[in-house]
């Protein structure tokens, strides 16, 4: 992503997701770097609202991985204590934990990352 993004007036003339005219509701910010979203009142960065938003969205797929390694494990224990075999209660609990560990990383990231882009927020509201 280019260092110096600024608000394009050929934004105005695109559509959005549901076929309006974004020009109904975007606008250029205070800034040459910002812009406002004029249904919801919020002006938001351009350019730096961008690198935490991809971040978050790799998170939220890792976070996705992670539960459904979480489920498998779950799956695999009930099995596995049904047929009481316990070399599969191992890998069960082996799949579990992991998982576990990887979500609270995952949590703790995504914390840091919603607090980063309120953080960014709060400076363009200023």
């Amino acid at each position: 992503m280019p260092n110096d993004t600024s608000f394009s007036s050929k934004w105005l003339q695109k559509t959005d997701s549901t076929g309006k005219p974004c020009s109904i509701w975007l606008r250029q910010g205070k800034e040459k770097s910002t812009f406002m979203c004029s249904v919801c009142n919020v002006e938001l960065l351009v350019e730096k609202e961008q690198k935490p938003t991809d971040e978050r969205n790799i998170l939220q797929h890792e976070l996705d991985n992670a539960s459904k390694m979480l489920d498998e494990g779950n799956s695999c224990l009930e099995v596995a204590v049904a047929t009481k075999n316990f070399g599969d209660i191992e890998v069960a609990q082996l799949l579990i934990g992991g998982a576990n560990k990887k979500l609270d990383g995952l949590q703790t990231q995504l914390n840091d990352n919603s607090e980063q882009m309120n953080q960014l927020r709060k400076k363009v509201k200023k």
